[in-house]
């Protein structure tokens, strides 16, 4: 009993660990249904910082702030019933480095010298109402250790996408990993780089418009454990009783081939970390993984209503 006592408590620290440290991470659990623009503080545990961040939830009563229909346009959330929006760029008028930032405290503070693995799922958000016509890159993460401050534009995340986010449909992961610094107690979301350091699209072909970036969060996850941070949520099928496609060989060597009669719109290839290593955006049922090294992935398939998944391994 002495020798399993231990490795009892081993284990139940170790499974502690591996979870994901975010509270509320898909803002499922809130104070009272939104009904305003910029309250953070229908949502449990979380908060805004700088200008206004916004909450929808499908129990809001007005239809500015509800799901899946809101002020920014239509957009079903990644998991569950809620999301947050949040402004990465604004250059209207005399504005410079305007951002809007959400944060909470985590379950437990980072272990220095120990890696950990960042998620975040976000959506650009393109409606004719709030007039947000514009993409960015350099939406991600950082940490605090005093998250009483205030949270200002740093020209430095811990994790965050290089290219620029214009996919309005569906919901892209912006996922990495990092050697904790500090003993951070608090992870913030937003874009952390100033305007010179930003780049920007305009997104609805007129090149004469201001630039507002507007972009909605969903499925925040921090973790020691990758597979926890993982883009595999309740919004994924992931082969369930009856599987829509199927993939041969398996392990695969040089080549891929999709068995399905659905037609694909976009084909994603992502390693056990959550990185995106291949992007496919055509109907291709034939997919060449020779640049790939070898080890375990995930293929992820689009189609016109669902997102399908599959593992298989990249042999050498």
């Amino acid at each position: 009993m002495k020798l399993i006592l231990p490795f009892i408590l081993l284990l139940i620290t170790t499974f502690a660990i591996s979870q994901n440290l975010v509270p509320n991470p898909s803002f499922e659990n809130t104070n009272y249904c939104v009904s305003n623009g910029g309250d953070m503080g229908a949502v449990v545990g979380w908060e805004g910082y700088q200008a206004s961040p916004d909450y929808f939830h499908t129990c809001s009563p007005d239809p500015w702030f509800s799901v899946p229909n809101n002020w920014g346009g239509y957009q079903m959330p990644a998991t569950g019933d809620a999301y947050c929006g949040i402004g990465t760029y604004n250059d209207f008028g005399t504005s410079t480095n305007t951002r809007e930032f959400i944060g909470t405290f985590l379950s437990s503070p980072l272990v220095i010298g120990t890696k950990y693995y960042v998620s975040i799922k976000v959506n650009l958000s393109s409606d004719s109402f709030i007039q947000n016509y514009c993409a960015t890159n350099n939406i991600g993460v950082s940490f605090s250790t005093n998250p009483s401050n205030p949270f200002t534009v740093t020209n430095n995340a811990k994790v965050y996408a290089n290219n620029i986010i214009t996919d309005t449909l569906g919901w892209t992961t912006v996922s990495g990993s990092f050697i904790a610094d500090s003993t951070y107690w608090a992870v913030l979301v937003g874009n952390f780089f100033d305007d010179i350091n930003t780049n920007t699209l305009i997104v609805n072909g007129n090149s004469n418009q201001d630039c507002f970036a507007y972009y909605l969060i969903d499925d925040v996850c921090v973790s020691t454990d990758s597979l926890t941070c993982f883009p595999i949520t309740t919004s994924i099928n992931v082969n369930s009783d009856k599987p829509t496609f199927s993939i041969y060989p398996n392990p695969a060597f040089t080549k891929l081939k999709i068995i399905t009669e659905l037609p694909i719109n976009r084909i994603n290839i992502i390693d056990v970390t959550g990185k995106l290593v291949k992007m496919i955006v055509q109907n291709k049922k034939n997919i060449d993984i020779t640049g790939l090294v070898s080890g375990i992935y995930f293929i992820q398939i689009f189609t016109e209503d669902k997102t399908l998944i599959q593992k298989f391994i990249k042999s050498n």
